[in-house]
């Protein structure tokens, strides 16, 4: 099994949803973190009253990720891509023959983390629908009778992704950064 793609798992985790799968990473893919991302960052989580804090530190061409004690590092290559789309930022990640992936966006105290998932928790068909009104050959992938496990796959389309992220841009994830 692969390991874990800690930063995506967390945002799933954290937001009880599952992400879509693209036939292909958004626009120009680029060969580095720009500057003003890089930096360590702390991911606070509660659950059951308990709290996480998870460190991300990205660098020029890697980041990594320390989680219970357990750091997992991530190298920019064929299947873990940081691109550009006009003036916004992804990372995605190849998932078998699919990729997966969340908008990255600067503010002064952090990153804030937008994961590309099933527009609501609501239904299948509602999601479908929804789904349909951004991107073209969207497919059922798997579904369960849990909604949250349900997968669709969709063909990537920058203009649209970007109209679609606005809508989902409530299930967004905050990352305070640390100044060393």
């Amino acid at each position: 099994m692969k390991i874990k793609l800690l930063i995506l798992l967390i945002i799933v985790v954290a937001t009880g949803c599952q992400s879509l799968k693209f036939d292909r990473y958004p626009g120009e893919k680029q060969s580095s973190f720009p500057q003003e991302l890089q930096g360590k960052y702390l991911y606070i989580h509660e659950s059951n009253n308990k709290s996480d804090t998870d460190t991300i530190i990205v660098s020029k061409s890697t980041y990594s990720t320390i989680e219970s004690g357990i750091t997992t590092l991530k190298v920019l290559d064929a299947e873990n891509v940081f691109s550009t789309v006009n003036a916004s930022y992804f990372y995605f990640t190849k998932n078998e023959s699919n990729w997966i992936g969340f908008e990255i966006k600067k503010q002064k105290e952090g990153l804030i983390l937008i994961p590309i998932i099933n527009p609501t928790k609501k239904s299948t068909k509602r999601n479908q629908k929804i789904l349909n009104k951004y991107f073209e050959d969207v497919k059922l992938v798997s579904k369960s009778n849990n909604l949250e496990n349900s997968t669709f796959s969709v063909k990537m389309n920058e203009e649209n992704l970007l109209k679609y992220i606005k809508k989902i841009n409530r299930f967004s994830i905050k990352l305070i950064q640390v100044k060393e």
